[in-house]
């Protein structure tokens, strides 16, 4: 899956069910994720969460490495 032309690389991605969407890499930071009182949800669930969230919402990384999207700006899913 891409977001505004750039790969989304992971094996999912947790929400904190408003606004923060942070795609998680592997296991571990999918363990972290929930343990940290986060949903994770497989990658395919991510355009329709976005549709649904905050309008702060952002995605970036769990470990905060990569940022797909800035708050406020828009997204554009292809596969």
């Amino acid at each position: 899956m891409k977001v505004n032309g750039i790969e989304i690389k992971g094996i999912g991605f947790a929400f904190d069910g408003c606004h923060k969407i942070y795609v998680v890499k592997n296991k571990q930071q999918a363990k972290q994720a929930q343990e940290s009182g986060y949903i994770t949800y497989q990658m395919h669930h991510l355009p329709h969460i976005w549709s649904n969230a905050c309008p702060l919402r952002f995605i970036s990384t769990w470990d905060l490495t990569d940022y797909y999207v800035h708050q406020s700006e828009q997204a554009v899913f292809t596969d």
